[in-house]
């Protein structure tokens, strides 16, 4: 299929020769167009050689339309275009070697895609009654003739976006990972108030094991781990015993987590989602805290048997977020001032929209049954479930292990 010079990529029919490619998104329509005119489509849309992953584009338009001499001829039958050029599309002489048949061998037709590879489907204005010149180069608003021609065409192949992003390292599939997540490290000092009311502190931090700090390419991404950051922690707790059957306690923790470079998407400004863009250095960090309160139900005969009910509430603040570049060029390519020179074409990208809804908040219930078995071991097993929030899945989750005592 002929490149697209936006997210499609549909398949054009001239004379029964399958041509992929896509129509520019600015163009102006024929004067006096005749829709049953064989050679309207001629007159209507063209090909462009560039390099693979390229548009071409006159800086004074702001969408993606290749660049228009004065004068096009026909492309050659085995698209061997010179670069930037551009040519009409002639169904009767044009392109028809590089056309697929049953009668072609796989090696040509790898050949063939090969070239079709390097070649754009662009719409033009109107040309001469030759159809051999343009009257005017691609400007002004579209106003319905040729776009809405080449569009009716377009419908007669299929689209696929998914294909293109994924030339493009951007996939969207499902994602599953099995990885070795962080590792606490913690010290506590317990003090006893009176009798029945216990208070401790504690600090530590948060070593970064498993996962890995790339979150663009896919949107389902699963990370394991805290994206390769450490993270600072401290909390306190106060525990109250009004009976040898029940504990009630309630806990605050804090964290920092410090600032490390990830893979993130690009966020280019004026954008309205994110996750969604070429792959872009960013310094980020963040700080969370969680609240927690227990109650904790024990077998009137002995403790070795117990259940806790419980509450948590977390809130994480919005992301200190900064991309290592002020801007990049994006996945639309590069610009063209006279369709053979291609120059950087960077877009501005946006921090502050980067960061928008990264702001959370989570309730959650939790439910865990534990035995002692010994007096060094104790089994348990529980879960949680996350009911309301501000941008944060609904999850449910369970957990087993144990506990070694020395």
């Amino acid at each position: 299929a002929l490149n697209q010079s936006s997210q499609k990529n549909p398949a054009l029919d001239f004379a029964n020769k399958k041509i992929g490619g896509h129509e520019c998104s600015l163009a102006s329509s024929l004067t006096t167009p005749n829709k049953k005119d064989v050679n309207y489509a001629k007159r209507s849309v063209g090909v462009v050689k560039s390099p693979v992953g390229i548009i071409p584009r006159a800086p004074e338009i702001p969408e993606n339309v290749a660049y228009l001499g004065d004068s096009i001829s026909a492309l050659p039958s085995d698209g061997a275009a010179s670069m930037g050029t551009m040519y009409r599309l002639d169904p009767d002489t044009s392109y028809s070697a590089l056309a697929e048949s049953a009668s072609t061998d796989v090696d040509t037709r790898v050949a063939n895609r090969a070239v079709k590879g390097t070649l754009w489907a662009v719409p033009f204005r109107e040309m001469n009654s030759a159809g051999t010149a343009p009257v005017a180069n691609v400007t002004g608003a579209e106003t319905g003739g040729v776009m809405n021609i080449v569009k009716g065409l377009s419908t007669q192949g299929t689209e696929n976006a998914i294909e293109w992003l994924k030339d493009r390292g951007y996939e969207m599939e499902s994602f599953s990972v099995t990885d070795v997540g962080d590792a606490d490290l913690e010290v506590f000092y317990e003090y006893d108030l009176s009798h029945d009311f216990t208070a401790e502190a504690s600090a530590g931090f948060r070593i970064p094991v498993g996962g890995e700090s790339k979150y663009d390419g896919n949107p389902y991404k699963i990370q394991v781990g805290n994206g390769r950051h450490w993270e600072l922690k401290g909390g306190c707790l106060i525990a109250w015993q009004p009976a040898s059957w029940i504990n009630i306690k309630g806990d605050l923790t804090g964290s920092i987590v410090l600032p490390r470079t990830e893979d993130r998407c690009a966020v280019f400004k004026y954008s309205k989602i994110r996750s969604f863009g070429p792959m872009a250095k960013a310094k980020v960090n963040w700080k969370y805290c969680v609240a927690r309160a227990d109650c904790t139900f024990f077998h009137p005969r002995g403790k070795a048997v117990a259940t806790n009910i419980g509450y948590e509430f977390y809130f994480k603040q919005k992301d200190n977020f900064s991309f290592n570049d002020i801007s990049m060029n994006s996945w639309l390519g590069k610009l063209s001032t006279n369709g053979i020179n291609y120059l950087d074409d960077k877009k501005v990208l946006d921090d502050v929209f980067a960061v928008e809804e990264t702001e959370s908040i989570a309730h959650r219930i939790k439910v865990e049954a534990s035995l002692r078995i010994t007096e060094q071991c104790e089994l348990f097993l529980g879960g949680g479930y996350t009911f309301a929030g501000q941008n944060i899945p609904r999850e449910i989750d369970a957990h087993f292990g144990f506990h070694a005592f020395y």
